[in-house]
């Protein structure tokens, strides 16, 4: 899996926890059926990559031969250096269960990844398109925790509501990249003439989530052209990899999801809702469908009725000329993102109440399922373009006789 310089690694875990709840002092309050407190650290080794990506191996061509001798062709280079990804996880929660209705748990973390494994970009004339390197290291903190509450139940007739929650938080930092991504980096601002969407940069201290754009002032009134500001806090007409910012992160303040399980005497309903708060989004379908445009065909109305026409006109969007123009990264796409989606509801009956065997049968139930129900954003963005997605609805019967 390795390279032959670095073929072993050690790795170790430590946690020690509490239970709370055997105490005297707790037990007497009769409340808490679990209280938990716990604390780990340790190290864990990640081979997240394919066997021999390390070793300079080779394929044979199979489709053809000279003097019926096959010739053989380099399939991957060799890094005899390839080592393990370490992380180095800090963790401490607590668990909490009282009078079997109320479950939470919460959790708080900080991780640090040392030699990433990273899928190298090389240039074409080398034959191959990506490279196993370890370049870099990255900070990762945050937050997460669950919620379970019933709200009632009733073992008669096996009826029951409950409520679950999850919440999570985390931001990342790259804290040290070799220079071979600083070299990436030089070499992806050389090619920008036909960029229409930000590209992923490594920078000490910043997030590997983070929006790089150029500063953007707007459109000009008199012109139409979009107005820049340049790393000296110049106004400029000309778009500048060097001026680029740290223009969002796409990372929310807070994801997780949230729902119901209810029954009632055969008649069921499960919710689960997805939630994001406060994302940093670049809005590339604005971008795509209003301004990196062709004209010869067909566009957004967009295109007619909000962008410049006149010298004079306040608009959000640029002059639109016969000749397609690129837009290129700018803080003008960056919008703050939160969604409410309704991933699944799933209604049922279950003829359990029913004398069913006098029909011969044991058991009867009927359900409906449906997903991605509805998306609640305040971004209105194209879904679809970049992966497929689809609204499934199913009708169950189930029986046994």
């Amino acid at each position: 899996m390795f390279g032959s310089d670095n073929r072993w690694g050690t790795f170790w875990s430590l946690g020690l926890g509490w239970n709370l709840h055997h105490e005297a002092f707790l037990k007497q309050l009769g409340t808490f059926d679990l209280l938990k407190l716990r604390a780990s650290y340790g190290s864990t080794g990640s081979q997240n990559f394919n066997p021999f990506q390390a070793m300079a191996t080779y394929s044979f061509f199979t489709s053809s031969t000279y003097d019926n001798i096959s010739g053989a062709y380099l399939y991957a280079l060799a890094n005899d250096n390839l080592s393990w990804q370490e992380t180095r996880d800090f963790n401490v929660g607590v668990d909490v269960s009282v009078l079997n209705r109320l479950n939470l748990r919460f959790d708080y973390y900080l991780s640090n990844t040392d030699n990433l494994l990273i899928d190298f970009t090389l240039p074409p004339s080398t034959g191959f398109n990506t490279y196993k390197e370890n370049l870099g290291a990255i900070q990762n903190r945050g937050y997460e925790g669950t919620v379970n509450l019933q709200l009632y139940r009733d073992a008669s007739t096996q009826s029951y509501v409950s409520l679950f929650g999850s919440f999570a938080h985390n931001t990342n930092k790259i804290t040290e990249i070799a220079e071979a991504l600083r070299q990436s980096n030089n070499e992806q601002d050389t090619q920008t003439d036909n960029l229409r969407a930000p590209l992923t940069r490594y920078e000490e201290g910043q997030s590997i989530s983070s929006i790089w754009a150029v500063p953007s002032l707007g459109i000009d009134p008199i012109t139409g052209r979009e107005m820049y500001r340049s790393k000296d806090g110049h106004t400029t007409y000309t778009w500048d990899p060097n001026d680029q910012i740290v223009a969002g992160i796409t990372d929310p303040a807070l994801r997780g999801t949230f729902g119901v399980n209810l029954e009632y005497r055969g008649w069921g309903l499960s919710t689960t809702f997805r939630y994001m708060l406060d994302a940093d989004y670049y809005n590339s379908t604005l971008v795509n469908r209003v301004e990196n445009v062709n004209i010869a065909y067909n566009v957004d109305t967009r295109v007619l009725n909000a962008t410049w026409l006149n010298p004079g006109d306040q608009t959000a969007f640029k002059r639109i000329t016969a000749a397609p123009t690129t837009t290129r990264p700018t803080t003008r796409f960056v919008e703050k993102k939160s969604d409410l989606h309704l991933a699944s509801v799933n209604a049922y009956y279950d003829f359990k109440w029913k004398n069913l065997k006098r029909y011969g049968i044991n058991n009867l139930k009927c359900s409906f399922y449906m997903n991605d129900v509805f998306v609640l954003s305040t971004v209105r963005t194209e879904r679809g373009t970049d992966y497929p997605f689809a609204r499934t609805f199913s009708f169950a019967l189930q029986t046994t006789f």
